[in-house]
């Protein structure tokens, strides 16, 4: 009788096993959760600059897209062959290493540009390139959220210019046009950032590629309805800015898109805009099926724990981002200035007009410097630990500030170790400035280096970074200006820059 029974007892181990096996979709969404974990202070970035900047309110929607997105693709994700690559861990552990370093060097540009890589980086070691292939569109529409698109916004402004004066011409309206300044006997217009039309052009793109996904176009066609978009982004905006102008001719410059709020005008065009794209999406789909056919493969089941690797190594940064705390960080300390008698008498009490703005220093030095044919005026700066809005190199932090300065070129070709400038002080007088940083030991007047240096440097501990800057009215000419403020350096540039001590 026993035998009977244990004939007709079904066996349930292999049902056990496949139950507790990880389904493909299963893995990719544990790769989303831990990469969105372990890199938060990216993402939080990104949030804020959502809620603050009108050019990427849309990021919200962009997530809120990729995300049902991954959801449908689910099936499709679960029924694709999967093969784990370890050869993609070196690269994943490379991209990680340079996400951390510019965590560290408090670049948030370019974490927010590894982002959508890390996340395929980590599929191609969990899962392998056949589902990478069917995640490449999804995680590449974050970069319609990332603000990598300013650079866009010369060419935009310009090509707006270039329109509207021809479209002002048809219409009569006599038209000054220098740079970016739009002049009519009414007024002055600028194409400004916000008139370039990045925000629109964006959003088109964004909205045609993700459409053009969900409808199942090919990729020529996708191809073609991206175009469209951009092409009407720019129509749009082109339109809206002569619009403004014009109102602003006939009104005497008291038209309500004048005088108020033009920036609704933008957006009430906009919503058109979305309808003809929208419309050729249609378009191109008519002979695409409105929901794309899966063929019937059953579920895969990732039998291996390779993928475990890519986990791990993906939620490297939690060891560093968890751990982060200003509590027992030392604050450096600058040396004193040195004194000097010689060919330069100092220190002395620096120039009243040139204020260098350096936001939340740990400690800085202004002074100034008499030699023979003029002086030279010395500011010394120094930060530890850096943190976002606490770091040397930031958008708020300059040795001329906009406020009272205004940029004039460099001075004529000169070998020099510091970067020149020429700027010019509200009152009309011109300096040469010239500035170098010290992080942690290594010298570079390249800003882009100092990041990359303090993220490197930085990644188990903070180091001290600061700068040098040199300034010197144009008196005779800024040449010799020039000349003396290498001259300065050339005598005192290995004292100023030992000021700023190598370690915490």
């Amino acid at each position: 009788m026993s035998e009977g029974v244990a004939a007709h007892t079904p066996d349930t181990s292999a049902l056990t096993s496949s139950k507790l096996t990880p389904t493909p979709s299963g893995i990719v969404y544990l790769l989303v959760v831990v990469a969105v974990a372990a890199t938060w202070p990216s993402w939080r970035a990104l949030g804020q600059l959502w809620v603050e900047s009108a050019d990427y309110q849309h990021g919200f929607v962009v997530c809120a897209a990729l995300l049902y997105w991954l959801v449908r693709l689910h099936p499709q994700i679960d029924t694709t062959p999967t093969r784990a690559v370890p050869a993609a861990l070196p690269g994943l552990l490379l991209f990680l290493g340079c996400w951390i370093v510019a965590y560290r060097g408090n670049s948030e540009s370019l974490q927010q540009v590894l982002l959508p890589v890390l996340l395929l980086a980590a599929t191609v070691a969990a899962l392998g390139w056949q589902i990478a292939r069917v995640l490449l569109l999804p995680f590449a529409s974050l970069y319609f959220a990332i603000p990598i698109w300013d650079q866009l916004v010369p060419l935009l402004q310009g090509l707006t210019t270039v329109v509207v004066e021809q479209a002002l011409a048809l219409l009569q309206v006599p038209t000054v046009v220098d740079g970016n300044h739009v002049t009519i006997p009414e007024g002055q217009f600028v194409i400004a950032d916000a008139c370039s039309g990045k925000r629109y052009l964006i959003a088109a793109i964004a909205f045609a590629v993700i459409g053009g996904a969900a409808r199942g176009l090919r990729a020529t066609r996708r191809a073609a309805v991206v175009a469209i978009a951009i092409l009407f982004a720019l129509l749009i905006n082109w339109i809206r800015v002569a619009i403004i102008i014009y109102a602003g001719h006939v009104s005497n410059m008291e038209h309500y898109l004048v005088a108020t709020d033009h920036l609704t005008f933008g957006w009430l065009l906009f919503i058109p805009l979305l309808g003809a794209v929208k419309l050729c999406i249609r378009h191109f789909g008519r002979d695409v099926p409105s929901t794309a056919r899966i063929e019937q493969h059953p579920t895969t089941r990732v039998v291996y724990t390779a993928w475990l690797w890519a986990v791990a190594l993906l939620g490297l940064p939690l060891t560093l981002t968890a751990a982060d705390g200003d509590a027992a960080l030392s604050i450096p300390a600058l040396k004193e200035l040195p004194v000097t008698t010689g060919a330069w008498q100092g220190p002395l009490p620096p120039n009243g007009q040139w204020h260098p703005q350096y936001r939340a220093v740990a400690a800085q030095h202004r002074s100034r410097y008499e030699g023979m044919d003029g002086s030279v005026d010395v500011y010394v700066n120094v930060y530890g630990a850096q943190r976002q809005d606490r770091e040397l190199i930031w958008v708020h932090n300059t040795v001329a500030p906009d406020s009272e300065w205004s940029m004039r070129g460099a001075p004529a070709s000169i070998d020099s170790p510091l970067a020149l400038i020429v700027a010019q002080h509200a009152t009309g007088s011109r300096w040469v400035i010239g500035q170098i940083y010290r992080v942690g030991g290594k010298i570079t007047s390249t800003p882009a280096l100092v990041q990359l240096y303090y993220g490197a440097l930085a990644i188990w501990r903070p180091v001290p970074a600061g700068t040098v800057a040199l300034a010197s009215e144009c008196i005779p000419d800024c040449d010799a200006a020039a000349e003396r403020v290498l001259g300065f350096w050339r005598d005192q540039g290995p004292a100023l820059t030992a000021l700023i001590p190598t370690r915490l």
